[in-house]
Formats: C-alpha cells, sequence, structure tokens
C-alpha cells in the first residue's frame, strides 16, 4: 500500500501514528521526493515516529510492504513544511 502527498518545500520533520494487527510483518518506508529517509518494522502498538529531515522537497511518499496479509492503521500524518506552489 502506498500513501503519496502533495509536493511541500523545506520540509523538516514528519510524524506518523501507524501500527498494524496483531503478527503483523511488514515495514513502511518513509520517502520525501525520491529520497528515502526512513524505513520502520510495523508493530502491533500504535506508536508515534518522528523523522526529522533537513529541508527537503517533494511528495511525501509512505510505502508499507508486508508478508503477513494482516490490517495496518494509520493513525495521523503531520508535515512540518510548506505546500510547494
Amino acid at each position: 500500500m502506498t500513501l503519496t502527498s502533495e509536493s511541500f518545500s523545506n520540509v523538516t520533520e514528519i510524524v506518523i501514528n501507524t501500527s498494524g494487527a496483531s503478527s503483523i510483518a511488514a515495514t513502511l518506508k518513509v520517502y520525501v521526493g525520491s529520497t528515502l529517509v526512513d524505513t520502520i518494522t510495523l508493530t502491533a502498538t500504535a506508536t508515534d515516529y518522528t523523522i526529522e529531515v533537513e529541508n527537503l522537497t517533494g511528495e511525501v511518499k509512505f510505502e508499507y510492504t508486508q508478508t503477513s496479509s494482516k490490517a495496518i492503521y494509520i493513525n495521523y500524518i503531520t508535515v512540518n513544511g510548506a505546500l510547494a506552489e
């Protein structure tokens, strides 16, 4: 599953609160533009993941992959930056 935002400029921080169902076997890759900024292993506990970056520009993309066919939950996402014009 992939989620992609509009384009942002000067991104400094991304926060995502996410988890999976019990016995989840999944990872989340977070990109700004084409730059991979973090890889997260999901757990069954909702967790805030804070990713600090240095003024990157581009779409923010969340790419989930799993080998377990379990539910994935996203409670919220925040991006500190400005919408690109």
